[in-house]
């Protein structure tokens, strides 16, 4: 895949909430009513630092969502964080691949769901 410059980045996290509400608000009418959570974290593009988002679809009779339902969430948020630093330490270790964005049909992650 082509190497993606900070700006890209950023847009594409301040994108995260309209692109999950517009998906997650589908999936939860055609499933009559299902509930999301959804934790995210990564470093900021703007200044490495890492952040963790989350995001809710679902709430109770006086507006509360899980994140403020839940007593621990907070630790969830934190464990969650420690997961993916030690996962992007993780990918460090790896072999670094090729950073065009030719199509190898070869490596077509598609062909397992088919």
């Amino acid at each position: 895949m082509p190497k993606v410059d900070e700006n890209t980045k950023v847009k594409a996290i301040w994108e995260l909430g309209p692109m999950l509400d517009h998906i997650f608000c589908y999936i939860s009418h055609v499933t009559d009513g299902w509930k999301f959570s959804v934790l995210m974290a990564g470093p900021d593009p703007t200044n490495g630092a890492m952040m963790v988002y989350d995001y809710h679809i679902g709430e109770l009779d006086n507006g509360i969502q899980f994140n403020t339902f839940c007593d621990q969430f907070n630790v969830i948020q934190e464990v969650f964080l420690d997961f993916t630093n030690k996962a992007l330490a993780f990918e460090t270790t790896l072999p670094q691949g090729d950073d065009s964005d030719e199509d190898n049909s070869d490596n077509n992650d598609n062909d397992k769901w088919t």
